[in-house]
């Protein structure tokens, strides 16, 4: 599963290459992939690495409107246009427009109020929320359009991750490490989305011990006295009272601890950033699931997500 996960199809790569600058006749296409940046100011400052020049091969098929014809029609052949490849195309769309940097959106969010440190595990953690998020959507998608989006999507995300990860590594990091890392992010999608399904059908009490977990650091698992301990239990569905129980020396490197000193004044905000992220959950999907199926196969429209705070998230009160 991790190998369809991280790598990219090269199958007829001039031949996609071409045809990806190319306008599509395609009913449920845009004519061409959107722009986009060269960086992203995220946390850790990654940037895109810059996107191939056109080969002379696709140069050439570009300038002669008889060979662009022949290509056109072999293209439809191998399937190109076939649900699989269409839906792989809009959710990179999807990809690139609503999720990639959703991080940067509330940053202040993230950093300061959830103290989440400028990490890539921070960057990880926020898009796979949004990943999550889509994936509820899409699912509803008529068959098999669900599952080529929900494919496309996820293959789309750890492309991105993989990429990243050799950015924070290094280059010349050995694959072995690589992979090593995409398995741990690929354990801690499958937690969250456990999780948070988990909480969608039952209760908001489940999402916000989820959002806890995830989004918390699950700080204060041992009580509000504990030692400055490392908590990070990201993706873990529940916490077994042995992960809960850990050596406060050993540190893991994700840069989450439990508060000490006067910090431990933060938890008292706990409660209402709980309530306010699940508010946020339950809203998007509410925003999502109004969006027709129509919009979403015919150019990847799903919308830009909005404000995590607005003014009407306010916590029930004790009457209600």
């Amino acid at each position: 599963m991790l190998s369809r996960l991280s790598r990219a199809s090269s199958r007829h790569l001039v031949l996609r290459r071409f045809l990806a600058a190319s306008p599509s006749k395609h009913p449920h296409e845009q004519s061409q992939l959107p722009s986009s940046s060269t960086k992203y100011p995220k946390p850790y400052y990654h940037v895109e690495r810059a996107p191939p020049p056109p080969s002379k091969i696709t140069r050439t098929i570009e300038q002669n409107p008889t060979l662009r014809a022949v290509v056109l029609k072999l293209a439809a052949l191998m399937g190109y246009n076939s649900p699989a490849q269409v839906a792989q195309r809009q959710a990179l769309r999807i990809y690139q427009n609503a999720v990639r940097n959703v991080d940067d959106q509330e940053r202040a969010f993230w950093h300061n109020e959830c103290s989440l440190p400028p990490t890539f595990q921070t960057w990880f953690t926020v898009v796979n929320l949004h990943i999550w998020l889509l994936t509820v959507r899409l699912r509803a998608l008529p068959p098999p359009h669900g599952t080529h989006y929900i494919q496309g999507l996820i293959d789309h995300f750890f492309e991105d991750v993989e990429d990243r990860i050799r950015t924070v590594l290094s280059k010349r990091a050995p694959d072995r490490l690589v992979t090593r890392h995409l398995k741990i992010c690929r354990d801690q999608w499958q937690g969250l989305g456990l999780a948070f399904d988990y909480g969608l059908v039952t209760s908001d009490v489940e999402v916000a011990a989820a959002v806890w977990r995830n989004f918390l650091g699950a700080r204060g698992a041992l009580g509000l006295e504990g030692r400055g301990q490392v908590v990070n239990y990201a993706g873990l569905e529940k916490p077994t009272p042995e992960q809960l129980v850990r050596d406060p020396d050993a540190d893991d490197g994700s840069g989450v601890r439990d508060f000490e000193g006067e910090e431990r004044d933060k938890y008292v905000k706990f409660p209402e950033l709980m309530w306010t992220v699940t508010a946020y959950i339950r809203r998007e999907i509410a925003r999502l699931e109004a969006i027709p199926d129509a919009d979403i196969m015919a150019n990847g429209e799903v919308g830009q997500f909005g404000r995590i705070i607005v003014r009407e998230d306010t916590l029930p009160s004790e009457e209600s």
